[in-house]
C-alpha cells in the first residue's frame, strides 16, 4: 500500500500550526485595510508590467530606460487589452448586451 504520508509528518505538523497562526494573525492585522488599499493601487500598473514583459520581453527590455518609448509601448499594449477585453465583452456574451438595453 502507497502512504501519502511523509516519514516526517509528525516533525511537519507543529511548523504548519505555527505557520497557520501566524497567517491568522496576519489576516487580523489592526491595519490591514490599509495594506489592502496600497496594494490594489499597485495591481494595475504591475500587471500592466507584466503584460508587456510576457507579450514581448524584448520590447519591454529596449523600452524600459527610455521613459517616452516605455510609456508609448505601454499605451499600445493597454489599447490592446481594451480593445481585446471590449471585444469579448460584447462579442462572446450578446445577451449581456440585450439585458443593457
Amino acid at each position: 500500500m502507497v502512504s501519502f504520508v511523509p516519514a516526517n509528518a509528525k516533525s511537519l505538523f507543529p511548523k504548519l500550526l505555527e505557520v497557520k497562526k501566524e497567517i491568522d494573525s496576519d489576516l487580523t492585522f489592526p491595519q490591514a485595510v490599509d495594506v489592502k488599499r496600497e496594494v490594489t493601487k499597485m495591481v494595475a500598473p504591475f500587471n500592466v508590467v507584466r503584460e508587456m514583459v510576457i507579450r514581448n520581453p524584448e520590447l519591454f527590455l529596449k523600452n524600459v530606460e527610455d521613459r517616452e518609448e516605455f510609456e508609448k509601448s505601454a499605451g499600445e499594449l493597454l489599447d490592446k487589452l481594451y480593445a481585446e477585453n471590449r471585444g469579448n465583452q460584447l462579442g462572446l456574451r450578446p445577451e449581456v448586451s440585450f439585458i443593457y438595453f
